[in-house]
């Protein structure tokens, strides 16, 4: 009976996360130092600038990825004892044993407001604002919409930025700041398709370092 019970939960559990996500992986067992391949999508269709992390057993990311605009992504491979994690803002966040060297990866929504370290609104990846202006940025890989009071006094023109001056538009500590890209023009929209149209900044912080 307590076997029975025993697996009645396992079940129910399982279901419960897998509904949030589905994997198709395929390929065969990989080794250190493969490449791992695949692509990350929802039920409407590719999931652009999604990370996937390598974890290892401390729980400590020892490699990364993040998905380009048609949601494909490719990392190298540092152990397969490691599992994966995949994060985008607006899904559920997953964590998953490597078992192969490609995947098609496929998301659920989760339907909880996302909000920033300021408290206002981030939106999702179908509610995204940008405008004519302003380049899309991504901090700690999610899309972040400082106001545009922030803008002010900075030139968001510019190939390049100081942690001062990332600090004072994100309201985060400049000293948290551990590194900081920018893209413009084709090299933008070729990794983020138009929402990067006018220039892309990704920040990441300690504690959440993807690099």
């Amino acid at each position: 009976m307590k076997r029975l019970l025993f697996f009645m939960l396992f079940a129910t559990l399982m279901t419960s996360a897998y509904a949030q996500y589905e994997i198709k992986s395929y390929g065969g067992k990989p080794k250190a130092g493969d490449r791992i391949q695949g692509v990350i999508r929802d039920s409407v269709g590719p999931i652009s600038a999604a990370v996937i992390k390598e974890i290892n057993f401390k729980n400590k990311n020892v490699e990364w990825a993040i998905a380009d605009k048609d949601g494909h992504f490719t990392l190298k491979l540092v152990n397969p004892a490691d599992s994966f994690e995949v994060f985008s803002q607006g899904y559920y966040t997953i964590q998953f044993p490597i078992s192969e060297s490609q995947y098609d990866i496929l998301l659920q929504r989760n339907p909880v407001t996302f909000k920033d370290r300021r408290g206002s609104t981030v939106h999702d990846r179908t509610g995204f604002k940008y405008d004519d202006i302003h380049p899309l940025i991504y901090l700690d890989g999610i899309t972040f919409n400082p106001a545009k009071t922030d803008w002010e006094g900075l030139d968001y023109t510019k190939d390049s930025y100081n942690e001062t001056e990332i600090a004072h538009l994100l309201g985060i500590e400049a000293d948290s700041i551990t590194k900081i890209k920018v893209l413009r023009g084709e090299a933008a929209t070729k990794m983020w398709g138009t929402r990067a149209r006018n220039g892309y900044i990704e920040v990441w912080t300690k504690g959440h370092d993807a690099w």
